[in-house]
């Protein structure tokens, strides 16, 4: 099994809690040596949903308020990392609540495109697709060698039910090169059992494990220790691992290793 250690990238320009770029720098690439120590397979970095004063201008390229400085930083940052890493780097683009949807993939491609990132995760709204744009988009800027990775939400899905993935529209069975399965919130992986349904129904495709993609919960959360019924999750083919390997709000080699025993 696969282990993806999520870097979230301290607060970049054009945030109101941007201070030091150079500090954002350090900080992500203390976090990818630490991954790297504890063994990780891969690396995801993901940015902090910015704040910005109420005068911000709506981005209307961007769908968002997260403007061309946040992507010009993110992809100053991301290209350090990659650098600097022996495993891939993939890229997600936070956009900002309610704007975290499939075209959150835009500006996370070119991104990756830019620094050579290896793929792409897109957040939890991915499965509604309206249009052609995201293909005509990938295909007109060479983007096919960039694998898209496309959240799927477990919702209130039971044990027992035999079609869990009913509310993804066909689409992006064809464009998603994988499905990550994500808890119920942010503070939760999904159960072992959705998992397993997802790969039985979709065995062509690789499913992985996740939580919603966000900003980092409150250190010490219970939730987040290295809980040994994370094992069940080894049927997954990558665990994405977020706040679950921080400590003192930065990654730990040593935590990562305690899931890498624990899921195999």
């Amino acid at each position: 099994m696969e282990i993806i250690g999520v870097i979230k990238l301290d607060p970049l320009v054009g945030d109101l809690r941007h201070r030091n770029m150079n500090q954002v720098i350090s900080n992500a690439l203390y976090d990818a040596e630490q991954l790297q120590k504890g063994g990780v397979d891969s690396i995801l970095l993901k940015n902090t949903t910015p704040e910005y004063l109420r005068e911000r201008r709506f981005d209307s390229y961007l769908g968002c308020y997260s403007g061309f400085d946040q992507l010009a930083a993110y992809a100053i940052a991301a290209q350090r990392v990659v650098k600097n890493s022996d495993v891939p780097v993939g890229i997600s683009f936070l956009r900002g609540f309610p704007h975290n949807d499939i075209f959150s993939c835009i500006p996370a491609l070119s991104i990756a495109k830019a620094v050579r990132g290896r793929f792409v995760r897109v957040p939890s709204n991915a499965g509604k697709f309206e249009d052609d744009r995201l293909p005509m988009y990938i295909q007109e800027n060479g983007m096919d060698d960039i694998s898209i990775l496309a959240d799927v939400e477990q919702g209130t899905y039971s044990a027992g039910e035999p079609t869990p993935y009913a509310e993804i529209k066909p689409d992006i069975l064809g464009i998603a090169d994988e499905l990550v399965v994500v808890g119920s919130s942010i503070y939760n992986l999904p159960a072992p059992d959705c998992v397993k349904a997802f790969k039985e129904a979709l065995p062509k495709i690789r499913i992985s494990a996740g939580v919603v993609l966000s900003d980092s919960v409150p250190e010490g959360d219970p939730r987040f220790n290295a809980n040994p019924e994370y094992g069940k999750l080894s049927i997954a083919d990558a665990i994405f691992l977020d706040d679950h390997i921080d400590k003192a709000g930065r990654k730990d080699a040593f935590l990562v290793k305690q899931f890498r025993e624990i899921l195999g």
